[in-house]
């Protein structure tokens, strides 16, 4: 099957060194704004075409596009791809708004195409244990969600050099890029939340560096932190039945349980489990996995967009 790769940043090379490993996909295309940057894909990855403008894309035989363009392009590629009857692996956040998630599920159920937001930790064999040991509990006490690191680029920004994390035209900020893989573990963990508050900083920009936000449940809440410009560490605390921890919750590879550690065998890289799902999905002509469902992704995009309003966050392309 052939794929085309939108973008050239490190998360397409990770992807693309997954499907070294997959091997069902042939690394078809790539498009990047960049030349120089494509070829050195190219090279690296034996990628036969390069193309220059999505429309280019949209009109070769590919058979499926793995898109992790800026935050803000996602919505129109997708489309673009769609129309033109591609199946499309979409990177996280999967669009800017809700109403833009949903245009592109139309298309995709009207063309009969796979569509898919990669979100790559819920296909985690370690994550869907953790799913299964949590569902168990009878009781749960308190959580708490962490996903800060200190990014390279804050400093940047903080020198006046602008970045697509830190920019507003390119719907950038912390809980886009960070936050969203805890929003993701947290309605995967446990359902759909009651009500959501979110206080963030926010930078000069008009994007924001940090924040937490507090997704409230029946008997307890799941305090979310996120930040680009601090460590205070990636990892998932649950206190119920059993006391849980994970590490890096992000790539799991193992959970403790009080102070036993749990793991069952994840041979792979963290991407080609994602990859192993699209593929089935086109195979069986299947519009969308169950375990990142569009009913999912519209959750987390409604809880993205109403937490940067209540944030003041507000993107100038969307």
């Amino acid at each position: 099957m052939k794929l085309a790769v939108v973008g050239t940043s490190t998360i397409t090379e990770v992807l693309l060194k997954s499907v070294q490993t997959f091997k069902r996909f042939s690394p078809y295309g790539i498009l990047s704004r960049s030349k120089e940057k494509a070829e050195h894909f190219q090279k690296q990855f034996d990628i036969l075409y390069y193309f220059s403008t999505i429309e280019e894309l949209a009109c070769s035989d590919v058979d499926a596009v793995y898109i992790a363009s800026p935050n803000s392009l996602h919505y129109k590629q997708a489309q673009i791809l769609l129309s033109a009857k591609k199946h499309v692996l979409l990177e996280k956040p999967f669009t800017s708004t809700v109403l833009e998630a949903k245009q592109l599920m139309n298309t995709a159920n009207d063309n009969r195409l796979t569509l898919m937001e990669a979100m790559k930790t819920t296909f985690l064999p370690n994550f869907i244990e953790l799913e299964k040991y949590v569902s168990k509990f009878k009781k749960i006490n308190s959580v708490e969600i962490s996903f800060c690191k200190l990014s390279s680029r804050y400093n940047d920004f903080l020198e006046g050099k602008m970045s697509n994390m830190f920019s507003s035209e390119m719907g950038g900020g912390s809980l886009v890029d960070v936050g969203v893989y805890a929003v993701w573990a947290a309605i995967s963990l446990f359902g759909t939340p009651k009500s959501w508050t979110h206080k963030a900083q926010v930078l000069s920009s008009g994007v924001d560096s940090k924040g937490e936000l507090v997704l409230e449940y029946d008997n307890f809440s799941v305090p979310i932190f996120h930040s680009k410009m601090d460590d205070r560490g990636c990892y998932i605390r649950i206190n119920g039945d059993e006391n849980i921890f994970v590490e890096e919750f992000i790539d799991i590879k193992g959970f403790f349980v009080d102070d036993k550690y749990t793991s069952v065998e994840q041979e792979y890289e963290p991407m080609y489990y994602e990859l192993s799902e699209f593929y089935n999905l086109i195979s069986f002509n299947k519009l969308e996995t169950s375990i990142n469902s569009w009913k999912k992704t519209l959750l987390v995009m409604n809880i993205l967009e109403d937490s940067r309003k209540q944030a003041n966050i507000i993107y100038t392309t969307a």
